[in-house]
């Protein structure tokens, strides 16, 4: 399932060392999202 995978992924990001750059990334991709709408 599509949904497990991403999930998974997600866990890996959180505890692997690109945990706050990819943390940091989607508050700006939240941000940037805001701002389009």
């Amino acid at each position: 399932e599509a949904t497990a995978e991403l999930e998974e992924m997600y866990q890996m990001q959180k505890s692997g060392p690109f945990a706050k750059l990819s943390d940091n990334f989607a508050r700006w991709v939240i941000f940037g999202q805001t701002l389009c709408n």
